[in-house]
């Protein structure tokens, strides 16, 4: 189990695979350890169409406030939402 968070913590430091697509990162076993998030940005329609189909509303997984046009959330969102953040915690994240 030890080495499976090793190979996370490089594989979340890789600036690189950051910037692509989201998905399922798996160990050599091929068990699902974590997943990363896309950046899907949000625009007012998004959000509308998304808290009407799931009767859910998207929040900022650090402070909690409801997203809003130009935030972000996780690809895998209901499933996930550990990647939900708005501007000012991404900007929070960057320091």
């Amino acid at each position: 189990m030890a080495s499976e968070y090793a190979d996370m913590l490089k594989y979340s430091k890789n600036k690189e695979r950051s910037n692509e697509m989201g998905g399922f990162i798996s160990c050599n076993n091929s068990s699902i350890i974590c997943h990363t998030s896309s950046p899907d940005v949000l625009t007012k329609e998004s959000i509308e169409y998304l808290e009407k189909e799931y009767g859910m509303v998207l929040r900022c997984s650090i402070c909690g406030n409801q997203l809003k046009p130009g935030d972000r959330k996780d690809h895998y969102w209901p499933y996930f939402d550990d990647m939900n953040r708005c501007n000012r915690c991404l900007e929070n994240e960057k320091k």
